[in-house]
């Protein structure tokens, strides 16, 4: 591999993959050489539109292929690890969705492989990259609000809510939990400077009538290290929604933090004062400019020989928060971390 130009190779080809593919398109030296999807229709439409010159059926004649270096894996939840360790075992990095695994035993293997070979291994956890999460992050960090005491942060669609393998259990390994709580959770550990989870209580459960063999509504509760705790709501189809997907509040001896809408009240309780940033409109909410740099950062860990962040670790205590929700819901117990 050149470290100025370094091959990457797609494994799935559906929505979410067309988003890391704008986005390596701003990424100087990066360059789309491959893609496998088992739909023949799907995979060489995607060949098209990012005039990418190979487009195979099968994730081993990618990691085959001598011109990728790194590969993008966006597929079912459930072909994640052995995805991953199959990329990192033929030296590939890799760049894996969310959840990065089903389980907490397969999150670890990956971390594993990924040391073993000495590759990068990135997990597509975005809203670390988005600007309105940095500011509030950046104003945590210099105690704009003070000690946080308490967060709330949603991951919910409102009137809508995925269809296709996203609510199939076998290959989704969950549902509302996994593909929106996730997104709140990484969100607000991001938010306040990434501690570890103590405890884990939730109520998880399907209302709507919308799907039958996965979750559509979680409440979170999340104790942590750092004595906040939080509670994260997650869900599909639901009526309302307090917030859109990411959004946090944060509290704190010495103010607020929101983030969606996004602003900082600090101050006195006699005399608050308020910071609300000037950001560039956005497109849509999971706009591209978060995706765009996600891609920056996996290439410059590829070319730097080093761990990206969020990488395998920030994956794993995710995947462990969400195995102890679920756990924490069956059981009608709280789990300690």
């Amino acid at each position: 591999m050149s470290k100025e130009n370094i091959g990457i190779g797609f494994v799935g080809a559906g929505y979410i993959a067309h988003a890391h593919a704008r986005a390596l398109a701003a990424v100087p030296g990066a360059r789309i050489c491959a893609v496998c999807n088992p739909g023949e229709e799907k995979r060489l439409a995607f060949a098209r539109t990012f005039g990418i010159a190979r487009a195979y059926a099968s994730i081993a004649e990618v990691l085959a292929d001598p011109t990728v270096d790194a590969v993008v894996i966006s597929t079912p939840n459930a072909l994640h690890a052995e995805q991953t360790i199959a990329a990192l075992a033929a030296g590939k990095h890799v760049f894996v969705e969310k959840p990065m695994a089903c389980t907490v035993a397969d999150a670890e293997a990956m971390v594993g492989a990924a040391q073993i070979r000495n590759r990068a291994l990135m997990v597509g956890h975005m809203w670390r990259f988005d600007r309105e999460a940095r500011f509030i992050a950046e104003s945590v960090e210099t105690g704009a609000i003070g000690r946080i005491f308490r967060t709330t942060s949603y991951g919910i669609h409102a009137d809508w809510g995925p269809d296709g393998w996203f609510t199939n259990r076998d290959l989704a390994c969950g549902g509302a939990i996994a593909d929106m709580g996730i997104h709140a959770i990484d969100t607000t550990r991001f938010l306040i400077g990434d501690p570890d989870p103590v405890r884990v209580y939730a109520h998880v459960g399907t209302h709507t009538g919308r799907v039958s063999e996965v979750d559509d509504t979680g409440i979170i509760f999340v104790e942590w290290k750092n004595g906040v705790v939080s509670t994260i709501e997650a869900g599909w189809w639901h009526p309302h929604m307090d917030g859109p997907e990411a959004a946090t509040r944060l509290y704190g001896d010495g103010g607020y933090a929101s983030l969606f809408p996004t602003f900082v009240r600090g101050g006195t309780p006699e005399e608050r004062t308020e910071e609300r940033p000037d950001f560039p409109t956005r497109q849509e909410h999971c706009d591209q400019h978060m995706y765009t740099a996600q891609m920056q950062e996996f290439a410059a860990a590829i070319r730097d020989g080093r761990s990206p962040r969020p990488g395998g670790a920030e994956g794993l205590m995710n995947t462990r928060i969400v195995a102890a929700t679920y756990t924490a819901a069956q059981e009608h117990r709280v789990v300690e971390l």
